[in-house]
C-alpha cells in the first residue's frame, strides 16, 4: 500500500474510532447525569415541597383566617415528653410546639439555651395522630431541634420570607394547631452595640404580643415566617433553611464557618466610637 493511501486509511480509522468513543462517552455521561438528577430530585423533593408557594394576598381578614386554618395550622405539631397517662397525653403534658417541614416527617422545634437538646423517644402529635420521634438532630447555631417521625404525606408548612416583612405588617401567631392570635410586626431586632458572630443568626423579628418558646409566626398567606425564641424574639425561617438543606442532603447539620466577630455600625445602638471608628455605615 502506498504511503499516501496508508496515511488516508489511518486518518479514516482514527476518525471512526474517535467518533465512536465520543458517542459512547456522551451516552455514558448522559446516563450518569440522568441518574444523578433523579437521585438529587428524590433527595431535595421534601425541601422543595416546603419552600415558597406564591399566593395572592387574601382579599379580607376572614379569607386570611380561613387560609391559615386550611393550609398553615395543620402543619403545627405538638411535642410531648414522658409517658402518657391513663387517658393519654393532656395539655399539661405538652412540652412545646413545632412546625412540619417535610411531608416525610421532619419537624423543627425551638430549644431553650438550657435544653433539652434531643427529643428522641418523645412523641409528636400531628393532625391528631401521635408519632414517636425516631431521630433528633440539634443545630446549636439556631437553637433548633430537628426531629423525625416515621410518616408520609404530612401537612407541610410553606416558607415565607420573614426578613422581608415590614414594620406594621399583620400576621398570625400560632400557639397550637387550633389556637392563634392576630399580631403586628413592630420591629426588626438588629444587633446592638456588642460584637456578634458571623456564624450565628443575629437579626430577629419582634411582634406586639408576648410569645412562648416555639410559637410560630405565619404571614397572611399562611406561610411560616419565624419561630419564637427564649427571649421573645422571632428567628426568621431563612436562618433555618441552610440547616434543613444540609440535614436532607447529609443526614446531619453542617455549615461553613467564617469565625469573624463584627459590628453592624448602621444599626448599632449607642456603640462607642472605638468600635464604630466614627463610621455610620458598614
Amino acid at each position: 500500500m502506498s504511503s499516501w493511501r496508508f496515511t488516508v486509511y489511518t486518518i479514516v480509522i482514527s476518525l471512526a474510532v474517535g467518533a465512536a468513543s465520543g458517542v459512547l462517552g456522551t451516552a455514558l455521561t448522559s446516563s450518569y447525569l440522568s441518574d444523578y438528577a433523579v437521585a438529587l430530585a428524590e433527595l431535595t423533593g421534601p425541601l422543595r415541597r416546603s419552600q415558597e408557594r406564591p399566593h395572592p394576598l387574601p382579599a379580607s381578614y376572614q379569607e386570611a383566617v380561613e387560609r391559615l386554618a386550611e393550609s398553615a395550622l395543620p402543619s403545627v405539631a405538638e411535642i410531648y415528653q414522658g409517658a402518657p397517662g391513663a387517658l393519654g397525653f393532656g395539655e399539661e403534658d405538652r412540652f412545646r410546639i413545632g412546625v412540619v417541614l417535610t411531608g416525610d416527617g421532619w419537624v423543627a422545634v425551638q430549644a431553650s439555651s438550657a435544653g433539652p437538646f434531643s427529643l428522641k423517644g418523645a412523641n409528636a402529635r400531628i393532625r391528631g395522630q401521635m408519632f414517636e420521634i425516631a431521630q433528633s438532630v440539634y443545630d446549636g447555631a439556631t437553637r433548633t431541634i430537628f426531629v423525625k417521625v416515621d410518616a408520609a404525606g404530612l401537612p407541610v408548612a410553606a416558607f415565607g420570607k420573614g426578613r422581608e416583612m415590614q414594620t406594621g405588617d399583620q400576621a398570625f401567631l400560632a400557639f397550637g394547631p387550633a389556637s392563634f392570635a392576630s399580631v403586628r410586626l413592630i420591629a426588626h431586632r438588629w444587633p446592638g452595640a456588642a460584637l456578634v458572630s458571623s456564624d450565628e443568626p443575629n437579626r430577629f423579628l419582634q411582634v406586639d404580643r408576648e410569645a412562648a418558646i416555639g410559637d410560630i409566626l405565619f404571614n397572611l398567606n399562611g406561610e411560616v415566617v419565624a419561630i419564637a425564641r427564649a427571649d421573645g424574639a422571632f428567628l426568621p425561617m431563612e436562618a433555618l433553611q441552610p440547616s434543613l438543606r444540609s440535614l436532607l442532603e447529609h443526614q446531619r447539620v453542617t455549615r461553613p464557618t467564617l469565625g469573624v466577630r463584627y459590628l453592624d455600625v448602621a444599626h448599632a445602638v449607642q456603640a462607642s466610637d472605638t468600635l464604630t471608628r466614627s463610621l455610620a455605615q458598614g
